[in-house]
């Protein structure tokens, strides 16, 4: 199908980042077709999502471990389904374990198609040589800090920075600033200080008494 497109994402914060890539792709084109894996934000958009995405939310060895033949079924399912498909391309989104062993897979039995990445991985923080390996089975990531497509150019991977979702809360929708401010009864000029612990239940429970504990 020429205006098929498989998208796929593994977490809540990818989920709606795919919603947002997917209405804006849709005013470009309102005849795409979306399959792949998503949440509920993404099924809003019109995305055939081909199981849970919940079943891929999963963080830490201690989570994964006993679900790991059913997460490498559900992988061999989904690349089954992009292969056999006549997608012009797949979007994966964050979530790199599951997405890259996804297109590495994809990639080797159909080279032509495009893979695009977004949420450029971390290589400028930790495992740079992974940079490598990404290049041979993703054509192009999708960034959401403008330092790293200069990072991701020198392993060969094509980048566009697209910026990051938070930033449009500040830039371009002060009203809603002024409620929340309204609402928490904080002034206008008063200092706002953002606490991101995670999209994840698992991460939140974890990480929040630490952020709680370093703002005391």
């Amino acid at each position: 199908m020429d205006n098929e497109i498989y998208i796929v994402a593994g977490e809540k914060s990818g989920d709606k980042l795919g919603a947002d890539l997917m209405f804006n792709l849709k005013l470009l084109n309102n005849n795409i077709v979306f399959r792949g894996v998503g949440g509920p934000l993404m099924q809003a958009e019109g995305l055939v999502s081909i199981f849970p995405m919940e079943e891929l939310s999963l963080m830490g060895i201690f989570e994964i471990l006993p679900k790991l033949f059913r997460l490498f079924n559900l992988r061999d399912t989904l690349v089954k389904n992009i292969i056999s498909s006549e997608a012009k391309c797949l979007i994966t989104i964050d979530s790199p374990e599951f997405c890259f062993s996804v297109s590495k897979k994809v990639k080797k039995y159909t080279p032509d198609l495009k893979i695009i990445h977004y949420v450029a991985p971390s290589l400028w923080a930790w495992r740079s040589n992974r940079g490598y390996k990404i290049a041979k089975f993703v054509d192009h990531i999708l960034a959401l800090f403008p330092f790293e497509p200069k990072i991701m150019q020198e392993f060969g991977i094509s980048c566009d920075f697209v910026g990051h979702p938070i930033s449009s809360i500040i830039t371009y929708d002060k009203n809603k600033l002024s409620i929340i401010r309204e609402r928490l009864n904080i002034g206008k000029n008063e200092l706002l200080l953002v606490l991101l612990p995670g999209s994840r239940v698992s991460e939140i429970k974890r990480l929040l008494p630490i952020f709680l504990k370093s703002l005391e």
